[in-house]
């Protein structure tokens, strides 16, 4: 099926190219005005368009853009296309190539990406190569981007160009938290999700969720696009009931998940292939009571945030248990009987205290080290806190579940911005869950009832 997705998104990239005219829409003004943020958006965040290479990627991004500019009101539907075929249909900042504006003897126009010196008339018509980066602005449906003649010289118009490949480069600084793009809708098909958990990244653009309603692993890159899945609801190996939390050890070779109704761990290589497993119910040492986070640190070791069991639990690489820390209570170093998130950096681990509103840091043998939160909806109060994350610049991200969004965080718990509120617009969250941050500082949410994945700028 991904095969086939890959196949049909290529020829309807060459559809967009090959066609001769733009499809009309009633707001020319909003095209042109999500086209620009649209654009901002992917250059800033790694996705723009430099090279033949990055084109689809670009023409994915932008994709996701519209549909967020249409579901937040901003964007008329029977315009999106048009925002997708202006980035289908251009330069990418590739030296060497133009647009090529031609009109035919009987005035109709069209326009193609061309080589630089093959923008040829044709037989009795006129046409125009530009330096403008997209058939939009060259053509525009009324003029060409320079002067209409017979030449196959460019033009000298000097146009703001992303991305590189001559032209003015310009680049755009998003504020911390800013939505970048979204994917993801309800139902059980590639791509959907029920309910998505959890979510992680492996350091080389990918990203894992764990759809718990469907019992399976979602693998995508960095704009949403499926690479794999794994895993059906049962007891055997690769099997699930309701995976919760994911991890990827450093390198990228194995995933671990966190099988939260069948109170253990499995561990599976980066293409889904199972591997090993451990755990049982129970509440000795290596058993668990609904594991729900997971985290690797640095040398390999895997932690389990024991929910029910109120401890966390640290193995080696193969599950062999190593040691415990935490017990029932509401003091420092004693967890609710609903301890969630892990997240593993620095030589500590920060845990989310979902039943006490708060945050616990501890390092890697368990040692108390501080705590922050109460609970509320004020400035760095929480209600019911799922997912944490670490980033490289010292930012510690809580999902502030109970109140539908992201608390920002130093090390030692001061607070740095928040952002999210309830609903389902880009921004916004129906009961978020679990959150990752990629190598580039890009954040990713499972936003859990709204069941979509959404992508936020980095801190900077």
């Amino acid at each position: 099926m991904l095969a086939t997705g890959r196949v049909a998104f290529a020829a309807a990239l060459l559809l967009l190219g090959r066609q001769g005219a733009f499809a009309a829409c009633t707001d020319v003004a909003a095209v042109a005005t999500t086209r620009t943020a649209a654009d901002a958006a992917c250059t800033s965040t790694g996705m723009g368009c430099s090279s033949a290479a990055t084109h689809g990627r670009y023409v994915s991004c932008i994709a996701h853009q519209a549909k967020a500019a249409v579901k937040a009101g901003t964007l008329p539907k029977d315009c999106k296309d048009d925002v997708v075929r202006c980035a289908a249909r251009s330069t990418c900042g590739r030296a060497g190539f133009e647009t090529c504006c031609r009109t035919d003897r009987h005035g109709k126009r069209s326009c193609v990406i061309k080589n630089s010196g093959r923008c040829s008339a044709p037989k009795g018509g006129t046409a125009c190569a530009g330096t403008a980066p997209s058939c939009c602005e060259a053509c525009g449906g009324v003029e060409c981007a320079g002067p209409t003649t017979t030449s196959t010289t460019p033009t000298t118009t000097t146009t703001m160009r992303h991305g590189g490949g001559g032209g003015v480069t310009t680049t755009t600084t998003l504020a911390c938290g800013t939505f970048v793009l979204e994917w993801g809708t309800q139902g059980s098909d590639d791509g959907q999700f029920q309910g998505p958990g959890w979510v992680t990244t492996d350091g080389a653009g990918h990203v894992y969720v764990t759809d718990r309603g469907n019992n399976r692993v979602q693998k995508f890159d960095e704009v949403g696009t499926l690479i794999t899945t794994w895993g059906s609801a049962g007891s055997g190996d690769g099997q699930f009931s309701s995976p919760a939390g994911i991890a990827v050890a450093p390198g990228g070779n194995a995933v671990y998940v966190a099988d939260e109704l069948h109170d253990d761990v499995q561990k599976f290589d980066a293409g889904g292939i199972f591997i090993l497993r451990w755990g049982s119910t129970g509440t000795d040492n290596g058993e668990f009571t609904r594991p729900s986070g997971i985290a690797v640190d640095s040398t390999g070791s895997v932690y389990v945030t024991d929910y029910t069991n109120s401890r966390v639990e640290k193995f080696d690489a193969n599950g062999t248990f190593v040691s415990k820390w935490g017990t029932a209570g509401t003091n420092n170093g004693e967890f609710g009987n609903e301890v969630a998130g892990i997240a593993v950096g620095s030589g500590f681990a920060y845990v989310t205290d979902q039943a006490n509103n708060r945050v616990e840091k501890f390092d890697t043998s368990g040692a108390f080290a501080t705590t922050w939160g109460t609970q509320g909806d004020g400035a760095g109060q929480m209600n019911g806190p799922i997912g944490i994350a670490l980033d490289a610049s010292g930012h510690v991200f809580v999902v502030d579940s109970g109140n539908n969004r992201i608390e920002v965080f130093d090390t030692s718990g001061n607070l740095v911005t928040t952002w999210g509120s309830d609903g389902p617009h880009p921004g916004e969250f129906a009961t978020p869950g679990g959150i990752a941050v990629d190598e580039h500082g890009f954040v990713y949410v499972a936003d859990q009832n709204n069941n979509r994945i959404q992508k936020f700028s980095p801190c900077p």
